[in-house]
């Protein structure tokens, strides 16, 4: 309706109505029970149900604060969209690991095909990321109700894949974009801490990729599958931040379809 969602790492979001300059005094959504250890635990992403305006339904990434865990869970927000309905909300995914103070990934977007994706980071395990035992440092693909969707790749039932991952090999994915109109997902992934090596990268979101973490940055060979764009890390503390496709019409046509990060 053109109000704007705001996600505060600490564990709230707020309401920004236009011209979204002042946030709504009350908070849309307030955690209490979220993580501070470090400078990265916290509420990481928000992202509506393709049926909001019906089922008033919202998802949120976050690290809880007593057991130490992520966590991606389903809240329900009042009949005026002001607020969370107390109580409502639905685990729908927990790691089953205490939490690290960095690497949490945490995105979260709704595809094409209605299923909800989103990314883990690898949580300083860099190992993780190539296990398909492990949910770090992945991207995650489950029905809207946490059910896993029965043509995942590495879905095997009773053994011993984690059954809702779609790809892997990513080291700190905290920010993804689906853009609709072309079904693609893309990934940020933060390179790593020999900044002599590191490679940033965008990746794109496909079923049964492995981008190579820990065992290679940037461009790979197959079957690692490459970024579609990276770039040299260039000394500590920078980090790629994945962005958006833009698709308004108030700046220059040329702008129109580009992905900017």
């Amino acid at each position: 309706d053109g109000r704007m969602l705001v996600v505060e790492l600490a564990g709230r979001i707020r309401v920004l109505p236009p011209p979204y300059v002042q946030p709504d005094a009350t908070p849309f959504l307030q955690l209490t029970n979220v993580g501070s250890a470090g400078v990265q635990q916290g509420i990481y992403d928000v992202a509506l149900d393709p049926d909001f305006s019906t089922n008033h339904f919202y998802y949120a990434f976050y690290t809880l604060g007593s057991p130490n865990r992520d966590r991606l869970s389903r809240f329900t927000a009042n009949s005026t969209n002001s607020g969370t309905v107390a109580g409502s909300e639905v685990v729908l995914y927990q790691d089953p690991q205490d939490a690290s103070a960095e690497h949490h990934g945490g995105a979260i977007a709704f595809g094409n095909d209605g299923k909800l994706y989103f990314t883990t980071g690898e949580h300083f395990n860099a190992g993780d990321a190539q296990l398909l035992t492990s949910p770090r440092g992945k991207i995650h693909r489950i029905n809207k109700d946490g059910t896993i969707p029965a043509d995942n790749p590495f879905r095997d039932g009773n053994g011993p894949n984690v059954d809702s991952i779609w790809a892997y090999g990513l080291r700190n994915p905290f920010r993804a974009y689906y853009d609709a109109p072309t079904g693609r997902l893309y990934v940020g992934d933060v390179g790593g801490n020999d900044y002599s090596t590191a490679k940033e990268e965008i990746n794109l979101g496909v079923a049964g990729a492995n981008y190579g973490w820990p065992n290679s940055e940037g461009p790979c060979s197959s079957p690692c599958t490459s970024p579609i764009y990276s770039y040299p890390h260039n000394g500590r503390d920078a980090s790629v931040t994945g962005g958006f496709v833009y698709r308004g019409t108030q700046f220059p046509a040329a702008y129109q379809g580009s992905y900017f990060f």
